[in-house]
């Protein structure tokens, strides 16, 4: 039992509430469908933009091409957010009469056509001027053609990719909520409420405790430090200052809200009345119980998870459902979590996907997951548990691991602090919750010795195991390898490990890091030579 304050306690469960809500929209065949759409627009728009750097190099380097004639923006531009919207729309547009859905759905995709091809106009003089300024100053006058051409785009191959990923993001997240708006003007109800978007960085004039409810057909008012009136989050004529990044939200009701704007309560009573039997004949048309709405969020009572905090340390979380089914339908599943057994049978066909799937959901929110972690660890964590974390995190840990396999041998004044840093690590391990949700880590070698990795076998790590959340992160740790192998782990809820985000935690940031512990055991389900893949799950 862990000894925790009543405002430990709430801290802990809001952490724990929003790490279980990320984790299990991976779960959820609408948000899959929302986070591929997304990826393939940002996939899009990388390659469009690669095309327009490379005319922009050439120009600079034999002065044969046009930037702007040559990359044909407007076009570009349509295809990238105008498809991909209108896609997207599906998923979310039942029971909404199809002239609505249009309506609304090209009406954003115009302005952020405009707003995504000004960007880009406006990137092609800036990149101009910063390889002018970076010839010169570089003095690279020597070199050939094909040499300056690499180097440049070595440089300069991913100028302004972020803010061009970031617009696309805004402009799904403008459809999702003016849909969802739409959908809920048709559905009857009389009042939206503003929700905060789920992550600390939610803008302090955003906090809905500063946004009050609003009838259905009313905008929002948006105080602080840039005013506006808003009919839903992410609604352009709020500006950008209210609309890049916002991940806010809105939920629906017919019961008049306690912070609704204004008084007129007699006329939001009759109102409601209205709307409920309006309601009520959706029902019965079978409209409405087939619909799920992705856009209203799912509640969870603080207090619950409370009361389950003071009954034990570890908090009970709902288990991961069945919907992946649909998907992939030859995965077999059990009461708790995903069952591996059908990768050694089916490992090309049906694993590699799921992996694909879940990496494109996870690209999304390994920073938060991770982070979220980190910061649920803090009630294990003292002053000494940070120092032999920030030494793992140093150049320190390569000799310390050396030594826990047996091929270092240190001074007895070194082998102490070695054991005496290893015991500390061990039981900090140990003491904490582990994963909240089945979870898929990955690990990139450079050199593996593949007796490691014996099908079916069950071995134990030396050592204390690094590993991420993010594929990407994973596969740097392969380059340059003579025998480069991705190791992908399939870890269940309740594995313990150490999140290190090198924010809160750690030194080094940008790994997303979850450390398994000394001994750590494993059992071998597949070696892909081909694929320079290993799957493993933890035991």
């Amino acid at each position: 039992m862990i000894n925790l304050t009543p405002r430990d306690r709430l801290q802990y469960a809001l952490k724990v509430q929003r790490l279980h809500e990320v984790l299990v929209l991976k779960d959820d065949i609408h948000l899959q469908y929302k986070y591929k759409n997304i990826n393939r627009a940002t996939t899009q728009a990388a390659s469009f933009q690669d095309k327009i750097i490379d005319a922009v190099i050439e120009d600079a380097v034999s002065g044969t091409s046009d930037p702007i004639n040559s990359s044909n923006i407007k076009n570009g531009v349509e295809n990238i957010i105008d498809s991909n919207l209108k896609n997207d729309a599906k998923r979310i547009s039942y029971g909404i009469p199809e002239k609505a859905v249009n309506a609304a759905v090209s009406n954003i995709s115009n302005r952020y056509q405009f707003i995504l091809g000004n960007r880009i106009r406006e990137e092609i003089p800036n990149l101009q001027g910063k390889i002018e300024d970076y010839i010169n100053t570089k003095n690279l006058g020597n070199l050939s053609e094909a040499e300056l051409t690499n180097k440049l785009k070595t440089e300069y191959g991913e100028h302004a990719q972020k803010r061009i990923q970031n617009i696309i993001k805004d402009s799904f997240h403008t459809n999702e909520c003016n849909l969802s708006w739409v959908k809920a003007v048709y559905d009857g109800y009389s009042y939206k409420i503003w929700n905060n978007g789920r992550t600390k960085r939610t803008r302090v004039w955003h906090k809905a405790k500063f946004i009050q409810s609003v009838p259905i057909d009313e905008t929002f008012d948006i105080f602080g430090s840039y005013p506006a009136r808003m009919m839903y989050p992410g609604d352009l004529n709020g500006g950008a200052e209210n609309v890049a990044n916002c991940k806010c939200w809105l939920s629906y009701s017919n019961r008049p809200p306690s912070d609704l704007r204004g008084s007129g309560k007699k006329t939001t009573t009759k109102k409601s009345s209205k709307s409920t039997k309006s309601n009520k004949s959706k029902n019965n048309n079978g409209l409405i119980g087939k619909v799920k709405n992705t856009v209203k969020k799912p509640v969870r009572t603080v207090k619950s998870k409370i009361n389950s905090i003071n009954k034990k340390s570890k908090i009970k979380l709902k288990q991961p459902n069945n919907k992946l089914k649909s998907i992939f339908p030859k995965i077999n599943f059990n009461k708790t979590s995903l069952n591996l057994s059908f990768i050694s049978k089916e490992y090309n066909k049906n694993f590699v996907r799921y992996v694909d799937a879940y990496a494109e959901y996870i690209n999304q929110y390994f920073e938060e997951v991770c982070e979220n972690y980190v910061l649920i660890q803090r009630f294990y964590l003292n002053p000494q548990h940070k120092k032999v974390i920030e030494l793992w995190s140093s150049k320190f840990f390569k000799k310390f691991n050396e030594y826990l396999r047996g091929e270092y041998i240190p001074s007895n004044k070194k082998i102490k602090r070695y054991e005496r840093i290893k015991n500390i690590l061990s039981e900090l391990i140990e003491s904490t919750d582990g994963l909240m949700e089945p979870t898929l880590l990955f690990r990139g070698e450079k050199d593996v010795d593949l007796s490691r990795f014996i099908e079916n076998e069950v071995k134990s790590f030396k050592g204390f195991i690094g590993s991420s959340f993010s594929r990407d992160v994973g596969k740097k740790f392969m380059n340059g390898g003579k025998n480069p192998y991705l190791i992908i782990i399939r870890a269940d809820i309740g594995v313990k490990g150490i999140a290190i985000d090198g924010k809160h935690l750690g030194i080094y940031a940008n790994q997303y890091e979850w450390l398994l512990n000394n001994g750590q055991k494993y059992r071998t389900i597949k070696v892909d030579k081909q694929k320079r893949i290993i799957i493993i799950e933890l035991v």
